[in-house]
């Protein structure tokens, strides 16, 4: 049986977590245009994460700023390396946002020289590029495990939380963390996110936690 990648598993939680809080803004930041924006985006980039190919040029479409159809590759693209998924071939991207296969690496250079230069998409885009920078960095860190080990009740849980300086695991004068129990820390995470895995199964995901949750 092979043994789940605990840091995998986070990280493709902790993108998860940023996306489904992500707000595409209008360039004027006006809240009904951010909703129909990033309704838009997310429709777009479910659909290609899912393959459907047809509906995501559809919601593709809906964008009409190129500046968005640009971070949606981005984000894409960066959704594929922490997913360890292959990019979907040359004419099926080329389908999905309007142009020539031949104009591929043109689209590309877009990208990755026009994006970060666009004014539309500024706010959007940094919000990413500072959580892709943050994500990245972290890979260089080395992992060092530390056991808590103790008897029932002798105070695990709550050493745990004075590390990380939050109420992370549930502490009371009774046995409450029954199971091995894993914790990451990064610096600036806003949500408690985590998984319960089971005969290297992941089960229960969780986006948004809380002590009851746990």
């Amino acid at each position: 049986m092979n043994k789940v990648d605990e840091q995998f598993e986070f990280n493709k939680l902790n993108f998860l977590c940023f996306f489904q809080n992500q707000i595409i803004h209008d360039k004027k930041n006006r809240e009904k245009k951010n909703i129909q924006y990033t309704d838009c985006f997310k429709s777009a980039f479910n659909a290609l994460v899912n393959k459907n190919y047809i509906e995501a040029k559809t919601a593709c479409k809906s964008l009409r700023k190129k500046s968005l159809q640009w971070l949606l590759y981005f984000e894409f693209e960066f959704y594929c390396n922490v997913f360890k998924e292959t990019i979907p071939s040359k004419e099926n991207i080329a389908s999905v946002f309007g142009f020539s296969p031949k104009r591929y690496e043109n689209f590309i250079q877009k990208v990755t020289v026009k994006l970060p230069k666009n004014r539309f998409a500024k706010q959007s885009y940094n919000e990413f590029l500072n959580f892709k920078t943050k994500e990245d960095s972290y890979k260089h860190f080395p992992v060092k495990n530390i056991a808590i080990c103790a008897t029932m009740s002798a105070g695990k849980s709550t050493f745990v939380n004075a590390l990380l300086g939050n109420d992370v695991l549930p502490a009371r004068n009774e046995g409450t963390t029954a199971k091995i129990t894993s914790v990451y820390d990064k610096d600036g995470s806003k949500n408690l996110i985590g998984f319960v895995e089971k005969n290297t199964n992941i089960e229960n995901l969780c986006l948004d936690a809380n002590l009851s949750t746990i």
